[in-house]
């Protein structure tokens, strides 16, 4: 069973008798499974109802004896941050009711100019809206606090547009690029990569993109910072497919110049041991 099934309890937050009567009509006219109706008369009492009672959905007229328009709209909003809120106006307040759109509401409703049809549309279309919207937000949360845990910068490609995501805080922590809203095109990657790599890093990555039998990539090199030195990265990505074409590429970048630099250490100390230990031999020789 879907959730807009489920038995709704409706908060209607309205002052006029009148209107708040055809409202119940309405309601009750429905096929809606409504299990409680609570009415308030002021955005303080909304508040309050929204802190003691289990709401499902909020039924919201913009003019209150305690605010007003968007002001109304507000009020309510910050206790209701996770609920669907229907917006009801008049005709003259449609400027205001495309700005509780634009805050946040799902939908709104001119009084007057809807019956139960119309009504029983907007709550259902209202509620798997909001659905959707907790559930883009939640991935959202989820990919920022993956972010913060890992020192790697995530990176997410759109292969047709070549437009790359990045995650904005490790970018920065790491590189010390601030990049605007987290996107960049392809070239801002390929410009930062060592000249003396870049050809080859670049020609790789695209050919795996092309290949229809991979699905990863990876590949050391070396990664201009924003001080115009180079760190040695790791870089990982995984192909994702629909219909048997890459679509996207998500993969991670690793600071590796540490380790790297241990490495190139470690290579010219057992460089300089046999240079030695060559020489040592001649000289016994001699």
């Amino acid at each position: 069973m879907s959730d807009n099934r489920l038995p709704l309890t409706i908060l209607i937050v309205e002052d006029n008798p009148g209107d708040l009567f055809l409202l119940e009509e309405l309601l009750r006219g429905s096929t809606l499974p409504i299990k409680q109706l609570i009415k308030v008369t002021s955005a303080t009492e909304a508040r309050k109802a929204l802190q003691s009672i289990e709401i499902n959905l909020v039924l919201l007229d913009l003019s209150l004896p305690d605010s007003n328009g968007l002001q109304s709209y507000e009020m309510v909003d910050e206790y209701a941050r996770s609920l669907p809120i229907v917006v009801l106006t008049g005709l003259i307040d449609m400027e205001v009711a495309l700005e509780t759109m634009a805050s946040g509401a799902q939908d709104y409703l001119i009084k007057g100019e809807f019956d139960e049809k119309l009504l029983e549309k907007s709550i259902q279309y209202s509620i798997e809206r909001k659905k959707s919207q907790e559930s883009l937000r939640e991935s959202n949360d989820r990919y920022k606090f993956v972010t913060r845990v890992t020192n790697d910068v995530v990176w997410d490609m759109n292969l047709p547009t070549k437009r790359i995501l990045w995650a904005e805080e490790n970018m920065k922590r790491l590189f010390g690029y601030d990049i605007d809203n987290g996107e960049t095109n392809f070239d801002f990657w390929t410009e930062k990569i060592h000249p003396e790599e870049r050809d080859r890093v670049v020609k790789k990555l695209l050919s795996v993109c092309e290949d229809n039998n991979s699905d990863r990539w990876e590949d050391e090199y070396r990664f201009k910072r924003s001080n115009d030195t180079y760190a040695y990265v790791l870089d990982k990505g995984y192909l994702l497919y629909i219909n048997g074409k890459a679509i996207r590429m998500i993969g991670s970048m690793q600071d590796i110049t540490e380790r790297k630099l241990a490495e190139l250490k470690l290579l010219d100390s057992e460089k300089r041991f046999r240079s030695l230990v060559q020489n040592g031999s001649d000289m016994i020789k001699i």
